[in-house]
């Protein structure tokens, strides 16, 4: 097979078959050279973007969960009739903050109050204390762009390199 193209490559190039053998040796090596390198630019790329990437998904799931009790909740206040559910996502997935906020919102009956104005209040007290949380999550999310471990994502791709290079020969 190897001789086929060489034989075949000769032809193309003109020369004898040492010089198509050099020029497939050099044809090779840069484009193995070109994986390496696009290989590595690729990963210390990504090294240095997935904690902030994963932070950012973090961020967007919850703001997206905070957006659907929120409704759920102004919906509850409506009607007054609030799904255990989502009393099981305030207390347990968001801070402290937020719950203890819907703890004393519980404890003091708003549910069952009369009052609009009362209701509104206890909402904007909890869609606060949410915004709070998710703009701690921003905060969180530039400090981790900042820190990146530049070693670790070294070792890393020069691992990918090592098994890149003993997958081709």
């Amino acid at each position: 097979m190897e001789n086929i193209f060489i034989i075949c490559f000769t032809d193309v190039v003109g020369g004898s078959s040492d010089t198509a053998l050099i020029i497939a040796l050099i044809g090779s090596g840069t484009a193995f050279l070109g994986i390496i390198v696009t290989t590595l630019f690729g990963f210390l790329t990504w090294s240095r973007n997935i904690k902030f990437q994963i932070l950012k998904d973090e961020r967007d799931r919850f703001e997206e969960k905070a957006q659907i009790v929120l409704e759920h909740y102004h919906e509850a206040l409506n009607t007054g009739k609030l799904d255990v559910k989502y009393v099981a996502v305030i207390l347990y997935e968001f801070p402290s903050e937020v719950s203890k906020i819907f703890r004393s919102s519980m404890e003091a009956d708003v549910l069952n109050a009369k009052d609009i104005e009362t209701k509104q209040a206890e909402y904007m007290k909890l869609a606060l204390a949410m915004s709070k949380s998710i703009d701690n999550y921003s905060q969180q999310i530039k400090k981790t762009a900042e820190v990146v471990d530049k070693k670790f994502a070294m070792e890393l791709a020069m691992d990918i390199v090592k098994k890149t290079i003993s997958l081709q020969y």
